[in-house]
């Protein structure tokens, strides 16, 4: 052990290497969450450098310190990747990087590790190591490679921040915070390393990265634990639009269309690219004179009738005109409902009260006065047609018949039967005389 010189700084990279566990191992108990994989891929780089650094500072010779630099570059070349990913993906911009992007990307940190392993070779990320006996740190003098290294890292870097502070203004409000943290967890490692690099170094040699992924995983603790941000996934105002039923235009203050939802395209039959950048009035004649375009802030809504391939439908369109605080016009919207389905069932209520209106009416008439022939009992309709009254009420009233006999006809009857007998027997005796 006499090859390895640990002191309070070396704790210092075992407590940062630790914290970066942690936070990788919170987010893959969260992996289902926007991001979680490449904040747990980022974290698990960020331990990689720390541990591999304990002993790059601790080992007291020049062969050392070039081993444990090599074993350290997988995670300085791969942090700034993850975390450019981790903030597309949770900025919902990632679903525009197709995978071959992801590959294009990881060209550099894959080269920068081939370069460290190689560097004996042609010293362009490494010219020379000196150790200083004091601290026994390494003044590692740079070759031109290294500022390919940097530069990239920190574009990685500085276009993930940036994503995140655009998200701010597309995420609702109450997830500040959960950006706010993000943001400074990407800040953190950034400073320290501008310290290194630039020589802003009160520790001349002294790495202070790992240490700076110390405070930021320190911040996406807080994030994850307090504000639940990989629990509670915000999602962007313009994906809602994206998956609206409802079709969306949005138009500059000149009446420009700079955006359309899939579900405007459906309903227009064509693509948002081929409306985007013209005039309403150009872009789409028919629904320009249907609804015009204000250059005056206002609030519109009306029914929007289109015969399309022959067949009629219906619109329910509202547009809305955005200002300043100085009432200046920005912008205005259009947002359409397809209406058909209501309209047919609208039509279908119509007729069917139309329908109930005329049965009552013709039941009303039952009330008034019926011309009904005093000898036969029948009824005459409006069409002068005379009717047995069971029919004419079966037609009117929706009522059904059912025939019987009354006692009074029954006695009549069984009277008139009875007599019916008592004669023929009268003629049947008088035939027998």
């Amino acid at each position: 052990m006499n090859e390895y010189n640990f002191n309070f700084i070396s704790l210092l990279m075992v407590l940062s290497g630790s914290m970066g566990l942690f936070v990788a191992y919170a987010a893959w108990m969260r992996r289902g969450a926007p991001g979680a994989m490449f904040l747990m891929m980022m974290e698990l780089a960020a331990a990689e450098w720390s541990f591999a650094v304990i002993f790059e500072m601790a080992v007291t010779h020049v062969p050392g310190k070039i081993f444990w630099s090599q074993v350290s570059y997988p995670g300085i070349s791969f942090t700034s990747y993850f975390f450019f990913l981790f903030a597309a993906s949770y900025s919902q911009v990632g679903r525009f990087l197709r995978r071959r992007i992801y590959v294009v990307l990881a060209v550099i940190p894959l080269l920068t590790v081939i370069m460290a392993a190689t560097n004996g070779l042609h010293h362009l990320l490494w010219t020379e190591i000196i150790i200083q006996p004091h601290n026994n740190i390494a003044l590692y003098g740079h070759g031109p490679y290294f500022a390919v290294l940097v530069g990239y890292s920190y574009l990685l870097l500085l276009a993930g921040i940036l994503l995140l502070a655009s998200a701010i203004y597309r995420f609702p409000s109450n997830f500040l915070f959960q950006m706010i943290i993000m943001i400074l967890g990407g800040l953190t490692p950034l400073a320290g390393n501008v310290m290194y690099v630039f020589n802003l170094n009160p520790i001349p040699g002294m790495d202070w990265t790992p240490l700076a992924f110390m405070v930021s995983g320190l911040f996406l603790a807080l994030g994850i634990f307090r504000f639940r941000m990989l629990d509670l996934a915000p999602v962007a105002r313009e994906r809602i639009v994206d998956i609206m039923s409802d079709g969306v235009i949005v138009m500059d203050a000149h009446c420009r269309i700079v955006d359309v939802n899939p579900a405007m395209e459906r309903f227009m039959g064509r693509k948002g690219r081929e409306m985007i950048g013209r005039l309403f009035s150009d872009a789409l004649p028919l629904w320009h004179e249907a609804l015009e375009c204000s250059s005056e802030p206002a609030v519109y809504r009306s029914e929007v009738k289109m015969l399309e391939s022959g067949v009629t439908h219906y619109y329910d369109v509202r547009l809305t005109s955005m200002h300043n605080r100085r009432n200046k016009l920005t912008g205005q919207f259009i947002i359409v409902r397809d209406i058909q389905k209501e309209k047919e069932l609208e039509e279908e209520k119509n007729d069917l009260i139309k329908e109930l209106s005329a049965a009552l009416q013709r039941v009303k008439t039952l009330n008034g006065l019926l011309p009904i022939c005093a000898s036969c009992k029948k009824i005459r309709d409006d069409k002068g047609y005379w009717k047995n009254v069971e029919h004419y009420i079966e037609e009117h009233s929706g009522a059904e018949f059912t025939h019987g006999i009354c006692p009074d006809c029954a006695k009549k009857l069984k009277e008139k039967s009875a007599g019916s007998r008592e004669s023929r027997n009268r003629e049947d005796g008088g035939g027998k005389k």
